[in-house]
């Protein structure tokens, strides 16, 4: 066999190691950290391996990257809660490899796209139908809960806002990549399997995962508006009357909508108590804007920002009990308040730094669609600060941050 055949079938065994970590990955995060973990582990490995580091340097995002996480570590300095500052600082880990992983995995061939698609809808599918039977079993308690700000159980160790936000991307890609399944009957198929995933979102009623999916759809109906203003018209039309429909029919959604109402309308009328969520992250960013005004440019340290929140808490809402007191629910809040204006302009700009080289296709209108939806959860949680929302990311939107980005050297 000569070099060029060692180094093809070198390559097509990358890729079918890629996809076997992938999907571990995501079943990790459904039911099994340590599997997840591992999984992304040998991901990496398989992806660098012979890769020498001279070409990692190319890599700027991954760069941009390694600032925001450096800082997170310096901020071990100014810290006096050491624990607490290395259980955030782990979870950053996989920024350290993980875009250059995918940077320099080799291009996977469309029956592997395929597969990869397949596999992904499937397990995402089964993730909901889990989440649903709890429905089945009492619905009458579930939709009860509806009111208090309690949401159907979920996969991703009950974490609603990432299993839903990984439902969109989802969704997102499948729809993006649905011209390329070939023969008719699989692209039904896929189709309602989508349709699926779209109506748990509904019955879920979780705002981030709703919010995100309404992006993707105003999106995808402005592209057709453009492109075919007829078919753009009718998707309009569908989509007004499907989403009415929902509100109707799905208890959940209404209570979830009833309960905002509430939320806000206890708000603006003064009420300081936090007991609604959405009023207890709103009072999260106001502490977070005040605590960064006192500590503009180093923060309080990754290892203080509870310790800051509750002081904070103690001082200007001293009627929010102990268990309603929060993290600021903002990533880019939370990271200027843990290492300071610079740490989190390193990280805005990390997260901004791929539309640069965003190509003007539908590959790269998708690619904008999908960053749009991962600002959601960005704005509303602390996404970057817990393990499994990281790792979502990543393996959700892997495949499509490769496709939506210029091609560049991949050594």
């Amino acid at each position: 066999m000569d070099k060029n055949s060692l180094l093809e079938a070198k390559q097509v065994w990358k890729g079918r190691i890629a996809l076997i970590t992938l999907l571990g990955m995501l079943i990790g995060m459904l039911c099994a950290r340590f599997v997840a973990s591992l999984s992304m582990i040998l991901f990496g490995l398989n992806a660098l391996w012979d890769i020498h580091p001279r070409y990692w340097l190319r890599q700027r995002w991954w760069l941009f990257g390694l600032g925001w996480v450096a800082v997170y570590a310096l901020s071990a300095l100014w810290s006096s809660n050491t624990e607490e500052w290395f259980a955030h600082l782990q979870v950053k880990f996989p920024f350290l490899f993980m875009p250059l992983a995918f940077a320099f995995l080799p291009r996977f061939s469309p029956r592997q796209l395929r597969l990869s698609t397949w596999c992904l809808v499937v397990v995402m599918c089964a993730g909901a139908a889990y989440s649903m039977s709890f429905l089945w079993r009492d619905a009458t308690a579930l939709i009860e809960g509806y009111k208090f700000a309690q949401v159907l159980p979920t996969p991703f160790y009950n974490d609603h806002i990432a299993f839903s936000s990984g439902v969109a991307l989802t969704i997102a890609w499948t729809i993006f990549y649905l011209p390329y399944m070939g023969k008719r009957l699989p692209r039904m198929l896929l189709g309602v399997l989508v349709f699926f995933l779209a109506i748990y979102l509904h019955v879920l009623a979780a705002k981030t995962g709703l919010i995100a999916l309404y992006i993707l759809l105003a999106g995808v109906i402005t592209y057709y508006m453009i492109r075919a203003p007829r078919k753009g018209v009718l998707l309009l039309l569908a989509l007004a009357a499907l989403s009415s429909i929902a509100y109707l029919s799905l208890p959940t959604l209404r209570e979830r909508a009833g309960y905002t109402m509430v939320t806000w309308r206890s708000y603006v009328m003064g009420e300081r108590h936090g007991i609604y969520s959405d009023a207890g992250r709103v009072i999260s960013y106001d502490l977070a804007c005040k605590s960064i005004a006192a500590h503009p440019l180093t923060g309080v340290g990754a290892g203080d920002v509870l310790d800051e929140m509750k002081q904070g808490y103690s001082r200007w809402y001293p009627a929010v009990s102990e268990a309603q007191q929060l993290w600021p629910h903002n990533q880019f809040l939370t990271t200027a308040m843990a290492v300071g204006i610079p740490g989190a302009l390193l990280f805005t700009i990390w997260i901004a730094a791929p539309l640069r080289r965003v190509r003007r296709d539908r590959t790269g209108f998708y690619f904008i669609l999908v960053w749009l939806m991962l600002l959601v959860p960005l704005m509303v949680d602390l996404f970057l600060e817990v393990q499994i929302p990281a790792l979502a990311t990543k393996n959700d939107v892997g495949p499509l941050c490769r496709g939506g980005r210029r091609k560049e050297h991949s050594g």
